[in-house]
């Protein structure tokens, strides 16, 4: 038996691999591509970004390559650049079959990108609300305290909090961040609405504040490298979705389940 909610604040869904780097990446591209097309992710969003790194020695810029590939619904993207892999939807029916996707993604590119090897794996669940309130009471106190090593900030008109799990194979973590818009820009997402406009989350007058709330199962470093269409990937990914939709339903009220429709079934 499992829960489902008729009315989901849910936004986007992300799997993403850690990997490798490898310099001959960006010569493997145009293969890649022609795959994409072959898959139904026929647009190349191509961009870079300027990324940070501090140092002893001080801080310093280099210039990223991400290659992004959206359907043609534009309401999933592939996303590559230098160190990960990952699928973006904002059209999320059952977890079965985006992961299905996902490996259809990898399947297809075990040739192209036979250099590279995955090292870690990520799913990550980002709903967007509307609240007059932070805390909320759309969420419980199971996420406000109790077995959560919190943190909390305010920056500006930014209200920030967050909390880790302790487990030795891996975390969940959850971030929330309420701001004047929508949609929430959650950390290491902003890029996605520019890309997926039509996101399915919660809507509301643009006056509200919105509430970002993001559910994360981060997998520890694998002992071992794993290739990149590896099945152990599966593995860990159904367990990582079973510890995040357990933990969900822990996090709802009296008040979030009347107002997305719980049910169990």
């Amino acid at each position: 038996m499992t829960f489902y909610l008729e009315n989901s604040p849910l936004d986007f869904v992300v799997i993403q691999v850690s990997t490798t780097t490898h310099a001959a990446l960006p010569a493997k591209i145009p293969a890649v591509a022609l795959k994409m097309i072959e898959l139904g992710f026929p647009t190349d969003k191509t961009k870079s970004e300027k990324q940070f790194s501090v140092s002893p020695q001080g801080t310093f810029a280099k210039q990223v390559q991400i290659w992004n590939f959206v359907n043609d619904a534009k309401n999933s993207f592939v996303s590559i650049r230098e160190g990960s892999l990952s699928l973006v939807t904002s059209a999320y029916d059952d977890f079965d079959h985006f992961k299905g996707t996902f490996f259809k993604v990898l399947d297809s590119l075990a040739v192209e990108l036979s250099f590279l090897r995955t090292t870690a794996v990520s799913l990550r669940y980002i709903n967007s609300l509307f609240v007059d309130q932070f805390p909320t009471p759309l969420i419980s106190d199971v996420y406000q305290g109790g077995m959560w090593d919190l943190g909390y900030s305010h920056v500006h008109s930014d209200h920030h909090g967050w909390a880790d799990t302790k487990d030795p194979d891996g975390r969940i973590t959850i971030k929330s961040k309420m701001v004047k818009s929508h949609p929430v820009k959650m950390d290491g997402v902003d890029f996605l609405e520019a890309l997926l406009p039509n996101s399915s989350g919660e809507k509301g007058e643009s006056t509200a504040c919105s509430l970002g709330f993001d559910l994360s199962e981060f997998s520890r470093p694998f002992k071992q490298s794993l290739e990149i269409n590896s099945d152990q990937l599966i593995d860990h990914l159904d367990v990582q979705h079973s510890r995040i939709k357990q933990l969900f339903e822990t996090v709802l009220t009296e008040d979030s389940k009347k107002k997305w429709g719980y049910e169990r079934k």
